[in-house]
């Protein structure tokens, strides 16, 4: 076995992915695929013999479809695909989209570093060539839609041809309904992709979750202010008011004009009973005091000294 695969040019070992020819050449399979998907060279890479590479791919009877785990949608080997060095394979739209947006370069799958960057810087270098149907070069920065037949357009021409010249057929080859099956592949897969980033996230109500009940608009009840009766007019006046509103009393006249009524009547009963008191005590006759009962007297003077008697 030779030291060296021919199409990379890097060492071969035992512990790697290999595909040998009938010729006896034996290359990394990761190349040979790469080499068989983007140049659709089929002959080896050593020698030149027809087919060789090609039929010893086939005798690995390669996977013909799988998911991407990116977009989590399947990828076959009729899609524009990108194999890493760890052996997981992804659509090239996705693996660059991924790339270009989050800069992540490591395997989506098993996330060994910089594998799918190296397996895309790797496709890039060789994704490059002229769009038969403009006449004009394409590179891996371009729309492109590429042909079960290995044939690659700008998607716009290849889109224009079909809906102008209804031409389904491949313009480098003629393989029937190559283009229009193209396109289709092309389109389902960026509609993965879209679905993808703009699925809305939704939030259902659980049914243990009780609805919220919507917003009455209930009439607000104003508090009302007291209020005072004026004993003059019987007139209503804020509690606020300091004088009645109707006649201009004030407010607390009526209490200030019985409090004196009562402080006056306090004094006439007082004197009243001071003048009935005084006519109760005894007289002198004849220069002489009256025969009041002396021994009242101690009573008389404790009944003056307590004020029950002014």
């Amino acid at each position: 076995m030779a030291n060296e695969c021919s199409i990379c040019e890097k060492e071969l070992n035992e512990a790697d992915d290999l595909v040998t020819t009938d010729c006896d050449h034996t290359f990394h399979r990761q190349c040979a695929q790469e080499r068989l998907d983007t140049k659709n060279r089929t002959d080896c890479r050593a020698c030149g013999q027809d087919s060789a590479l090609g039929d010893a791919l086939a005798r690995l009877k390669i996977v013909s479809e799988g998911e991407c785990s990116i977009c989590e949608g399947l990828w076959t080997l009729e899609d524009d695909l990108v194999t890493t060095e760890c052996n997981h394979t992804f659509h090239y739209a996705c693996a660059q989209e991924r790339l270009n947006k989050t800069n992540k370069v490591d395997c989506r799958s098993c996330h060994q570093e910089s594998a799918l960057g190296n397996a895309l810087a790797l496709k890039n270098l060789t994704k490059k060539g002229e769009c038969s149907i403009c006449e004009l070069e394409w590179n891996w920065k371009d729309d492109v839609v590429t042909t079960i037949c290995k044939h690659t357009f700008h998607r716009h021409c290849a889109q224009e041809r079909l809906d102008e010249r209804n031409k389904a057929d491949c313009r480098s080859c003629g393989k029937e309904s190559a283009l229009r099956d193209a396109l289709s592949r092309n389109t389902r897969t960026t509609n993965i992709k879209k679905s993808i980033e703009r699925k809305p996230i939704t939030i259902e109500a659980r049914s243990d979750t009780p609805a919220a009940s919507p917003i009455r608009n209930e009439p607000r009840t104003e508090k009302k202010e007291d209020t005072w009766k004026c004993d003059e007019c019987s007139g209503t006046n804020l509690m606020s008011a300091k004088r009645c509103s109707c006649c201009g009393e004030p407010r607390f006249a009526a209490f200030a004009a019985s409090a004196a009524q009562i402080q006056r009547q306090e004094v006439v009963t007082k004197t009243d009973y001071n003048q009935n008191l005084s006519s109760m005590r005894p007289s002198r006759i004849d220069g002489r005091q009256s025969l009041y009962p002396r021994i009242h007297g101690k009573f008389w003077n404790y009944l003056i000294r307590k004020k029950i008697i002014f």
